[in-house]
């Protein structure tokens, strides 16, 4: 488990094992918890913008940059972050 969790956790996408992990790890990250905040603040934000057709653009274009990446791992974090955006904008705009 690392502190990259906090995106899948709130987008509901960890095991439940690890689920329940992360958790336990939140009562002591303080920087996790803020962005668990964050993250439920965001979704609970986009779902009252009603229909989100229009950002499928914006959709294609993270799943491109997040395909460009390759696997090296230099990229880790970027790759992460691209990764919790396409989540969400699935979310948004359906897959």
């Amino acid at each position: 488990m690392t502190c990259l969790d906090a995106t899948a956790f709130v987008d509901g996408e960890l095991e439940p094992d690890r689920a329940a992990a992360f958790r336990e790890h939140l009562v002591d990250c303080s920087g996790c918890s803020a962005s668990v905040l964050r993250g439920h603040q965001l979704s609970a934000q986009l779902s009252t913008l009603g229909d989100h057709s229009d950002l499928v653009w914006l959709l294609d274009d993270v799943r491109t940059r997040l395909a460009r990446l390759g696997t090296c791992s230099c990229h880790n974090e970027l790759r992460n972050r691209l990764a919790g955006c396409t989540a969400l904008l699935e979310r948004m705009v359906g897959p």
